[in-house]
């Protein structure tokens, strides 16, 4: 089973990718992009909703398994979503066009070798990062996704990460 990651990117924000359009002839398939919406509490204080305004996102199979199962892709392209506080209607952007290779492993856990920016929103307790919605950037970084569904963030040296709830609650 594969997870996506939770905000822009695929379970994008790493949100839900879906199932994929036919792939080009190239070698190269389309992945369909979703607006998201979070409950408040779940990854800010507020409910939020991310609309993309931006979003070209395309894999491509690099190896296979045996069996004929994905093992790595390689995933690239814009993607960009407008992010509202439902409760103020401020918003911010969430960039998620980062390149990914990303390897699957048969126990349902992934790599994602990433360079560029990532949306990624987490609940409580689901990464080593804390709850919220987060703009990843750097040269080279990795986002492990457990069986389980945990998210391990391994920053390299030049990596940022800016939780963006606090750019939509003028408050904090």
């Amino acid at each position: 089973m594969r997870r996506w990651v939770t905000v822009t990117m695929a379970t994008a924000l790493l949100v839900g990718a879906g199932t994929s359009a036919q792939a080009a002839d190239d070698g190269w398939t389309p992945v369909p992009v979703q607006p998201f919406e979070r409950a408040a509490g779940v990854v800010c204080d507020f409910a939020v909703k991310g609309d993309p305004i931006v979003a070209d996102i395309k894999k491509r199979t690099l190896t296979r398994y045996p069996d004929g199962t994905v093992r790595s892709e390689l995933w690239t392209g814009p993607l960009v979503y407008r992010v509202t506080n439902e409760s103020t209607g401020a918003q911010t952007t969430l960039d998620g066009s980062s390149s990914a290779i990303i390897t699957y492993n048969k126990d349902g856990s992934s790599k994602w070798y990433l360079s560029g920016p990532l949306g990624v929103a987490i609940p409580e307790g689901k990464s080593n990062l804390p709850r919220g919605l987060w703009q990843v950037d750097g040269p080279a970084y990795t986002l492990t996704l457990s069986a389980t569904g945990f998210e391990t963030l391994n920053k390299g040296p030049r990596t940022t990460t800016e939780n963006i709830c606090s750019r939509l609650d003028p408050l904090r």
